[in-house]
């Protein structure tokens, strides 16, 4: 995961220039929130002999907000920089 990470940050940093700066806004707010919860479920979940399953929950929740609102906003962004007009309904 690490790895796939980098290689998209390395990718994107290269490309930014090219979103417009909204989009570029979304996308920094996502990467943000990742790579704080990947240092929290190193730290306080994968490392410690005893994880803190409860920290496990609450990163999972963490990331998952992302999917019910971040993730569907840039879809929607990207829809409108291919030419599409219309607005796709958030999910239920």
């Amino acid at each position: 995961m690490t790895e796939t990470g980098n290689a998209f940050l390395q990718y994107y940093s290269a490309k930014k220039i090219f979103i417009p700066a909204s989009v570029a806004k979304k996308i920094d707010e996502i990467i943000k929130t990742l790579r704080g919860a990947h240092i929290e479920f190193v730290y306080l979940v994968d490392f410690p002999k005893n994880p803190d399953v409860q920290k496990w929950v609450d990163i999972f929740k963490k990331i998952n907000v992302l999917s019910d609102g971040a993730l569907f906003e840039l879809e929607n962004d990207f829809r409108r920089l291919l030419g599409d007009e219309g607005e796709v309904a958030a999910p239920p």
